[in-house]
């Protein structure tokens, strides 16, 4: 049996982790407009490096910015060395 005290003290700690969960969490509102700027970036800025080599060449590939349709969801890449083209999945 806990004592009145030990209750409010074990209360006082459960609130603690829920506020501490919350600081950790993100509102529906935030995740969709750091979501958004990720894309509005991705679409304003053509060519990003993604660290893949290409197999024809050995040159760094580069992100279109053009997403396709396809399962699994995939990004158009290219070479800029020898303009090879492809497809990379993208992680879930």
């Amino acid at each position: 049996m806990t004592t009145p005290k030990q209750q409010e003290a074990i209360e006082n700690r459960e609130l603690n982790r829920i506020e501490e969960r919350k600081a950790l969490l993100n509102t529906l509102h935030r995740h969709n407009q750091q979501i958004l700027e990720k894309h509005l970036t991705k679409w304003f800025r053509q060519d990003m490096s993604n660290g893949i080599l290409c197999d024809d060449c050995g040159h760094e590939l580069y992100d279109t910015g053009r997403g396709t349709l396809d399962f699994p969801p995939s990004v158009m890449v290219k070479c800029p060395n020898c303009r090879a083209m492809g497809k990379r999945y993208l992680s879930p």
